[in-house]
């Protein structure tokens, strides 16, 4: 879109954020194999999570609050 996130949040809001998103999800994983890494917030929308789940493999990436911290601070 030649947005940032929260630019994109900020012109349009979250809501349409989040829709554009499931959607855009929604057609990559009925497309071709292909490795996707989502944000955070695209699971919270419960379809979009059932789908993930369905039709593909998923890894959740953790680490501890420490790394977070570090990675965040600029």
């Amino acid at each position: 879109t030649g947005y940032t996130v929260p630019e994109i949040f900020e012109k349009f809001g979250e809501e349409k954020f989040r829709l554009s998103e499931a959607r855009t999800i929604q057609e990559l994983l009925d497309g071709e194999v292909i490795v996707m890494a989502t944000g955070g917030g695209a699971v919270i929308n419960d379809q979009t999570r059932r789908s993930i789940l369905e039709k593909s493999v998923s890894l959740w990436l953790r680490t501890d609050k420490s790394d977070l911290v570090k990675r965040l601070q600029n």
